[in-house]
């Protein structure tokens, strides 16, 4: 069908059709080694991801790469990258994107980044230690110290759980590579966004009781200590 219509097609008319016909040539003649494959045609994009899961060996997507506050909880950074590139490679970008968005609100870049062992092969990113799990800390401290931060870099798996479930991450329905980084981007917004919104909500309903208590003259201001 495709040499019918590149034979029989006015040169006017094939002209309009030229990109997509390379997509459809491509996607014919490719083989199990061809690089750069194509898996969609309606978005060409698409690479294949190895996740290296019992339960789900691959996945057909683009990357994101989230960068996360350890002790904020808020994402920074989600940068969109084309193919499949090694984790070590997204760190650069991943980290000047979450320094604008720091500096932004009168922050500093990140003197240290806690990975997990797929950013192997990288120590530091223009000033920016990062640290891998497989290392092991001399002295009893610095061990703690060393667990306690992998703990809470294991929190950005449920991170990355609830954009997928929640904010569309897992699932975009927007067009091409612009509609890829906007749909990531739209995602990091909607997390700290709803974060926001929660802590409201939690220092709304404690100042509610807290006047309502007062009102019924049910709260004891002597055993009670304010803090403002």
């Amino acid at each position: 069908m495709l040499r019918e219509l590149e034979r029989k097609l006015p040169s006017t008319i094939l002209k309009g059709y030229e990109e997509v016909f390379q997509i459809y040539l491509k996607a014919l003649t490719q083989e199990r080694t061809t690089k750069d494959k194509i898996y969609s045609l309606h978005e060409p994009q698409v690479a294949c991801i190895a996740k290296g899961k019992s339960g789900k060996a691959y996945e057909f997507g683009t990357k994101v790469a989230v960068v996360r506050g350890r002790k904020t909880g808020i994402i920074t950074s989600v940068k969109r990258f084309s193919g499949n590139p090694h984790d070590s490679r997204t760190l650069e970008e991943s980290l000047s994107q979450s320094e604008r968005v720091r500096k932004s609100v009168g922050g500093t870049r990140p003197t240290k980044a806690t990975t997990d062992r797929g950013f192997k092969g990288i120590k530091e990113v223009e000033g920016t230690a990062i640290l891998l799990p497989a290392k092991k800390e001399k002295t009893r401290y610095g061990q703690q110290v060393s667990r306690l931060r992998f703990r809470a870099r294991a929190a950005i798996e449920t991170c990355i759980s609830h954009l997928k479930r929640n904010h569309s991450l897992g699932l975009n329905f927007l067009k091409g590579v612009d509609g890829d980084i906007h749909n990531a981007l739209l995602a990091g917004i909607g997390y700290n966004l709803k974060m926001r919104l929660n802590q409201i909500k939690k220092q709304l309903i404690l100042w509610f009781e807290l006047v309502f208590k007062i009102f019924l003259g049910k709260y004891n201001f002597q055993n009670e200590k304010l803090a403002f």
